[in-house]
């Protein structure tokens, strides 16, 4: 982690009965030795100020993204003290901090207010420690300095519990009943045509594709599709690959079509689900030429 901090960070100060005392530190912790005798109090004050929080560039998860710090604290923003929703906010690289005493429920707290210099999303912040204490609602400790790039995929529908992802991030299952890794569902679709995109940042041939469905026969609504077909976007169509092959909707492997090479920028995976039944996928992926 890195902080970023405007101005001098006092030290802390640490007091015995009012009286200030060398701050000497041993593996971390303040040592203090004296006679100590009842009533004797020890005050330690910490210096509060706000500032951001970097990660480490190799945690590519929160890559343009800042957390907030007032002192030890950690600090959120929850959907309660800001209009319901926080997770697409984006403050943007250039805020400033106002530091406000507030009550939260029946606790005195103090809450931050981050509010962009220019343009942004104002947010205002409170311990985290103290989240999920007003009902269910959004939460974010991390913050985008700048929007989010576009995901490289798109669904027609993804259950809330399950992620698009899933469908590409190379975790290969053991079985169709794997509850091990991350699935795609259109759980609780059932009988419906759906669909899964893929897009790439530039021209593309590829000449097969496989997909391992998900299906947890026996004890879950989801089973292989009753038939899919893959297409590929040729300017602003979609056109079916040519294939002598069959769409495979096998349990527990892989089902491999190959098809004449085609140069595209996306792929489209189109299902018919079974008669009251849902469907997913566990991996889907494409052989470049």
């Amino acid at each position: 982690m890195k902080a970023e901090a405007s101005g001098t960070l006092t030290p802390p100060k640490l007091a015995v009965n009012d009286k200030p005392v060398a701050l000497v530190l041993k593996k971390g912790f303040a040592q203090i030795k004296r006679t100590w005798h009842p009533g004797d109090t020890v005050t330690l004050e910490l210096p509060m100020p706000v500032r951001r929080i970097v990660a480490h560039p190799a945690v590519k998860d929160d890559v343009d993204k800042f957390a907030v710090e007032r002192g030890p604290l950690v600090y959120c923003a929850e959907g309660a003290d800001n209009d319901g929703k926080v997770l697409a906010k984006v403050p943007g690289t250039d805020v400033r901090f106002d530091v406000e005493p507030e009550k939260f429920s029946e606790h005195g707290i103090t809450t931050v207010k981050m509010l962009p210099q220019s343009t942004g999303d104002a947010l205002t912040l409170i311990p985290y420690c103290l989240w999920a204490n007003r009902g269910p609602n959004e939460m974010s400790v991390w913050f985008r300095a700048k929007p989010a790039p576009p995901e490289p995929w798109a669904v027609s529908f993804c259950h809330p519990s399950d992620s698009a992802e899933a469908c590409f991030d190379g975790l290969l299952p053991k079985n169709s009943d794997d509850h091990s890794i991350p699935r795609m569902t259109w759980w609780n679709h059932k009988g419906t045509a759906e669909w899964v995109e893929r897009y790439f940042d530039k021209p593309t041939k590829f000449s097969a594709a496989e997909v391992y469905w998900f299906d947890d026969s026996g004890h879950g609504g989801c089973r292989v599709p009753q038939s899919w077909k893959l297409l590929y976007k040729s300017g602003n169509d979609w056109k079916p690959v040519e294939t002598a092959g069959n769409f495979g909707v096998a349990k527990d492997k892989f089902n491999k079509v190959a098809f004449a090479p085609v140069t595209t920028t996306a792929l489209r995976l189109e299902v018919q689900l079974q008669t009251k039944f849902s469907g997913g996928i566990l991996e889907w992926r494409m052989k470049e030429q």
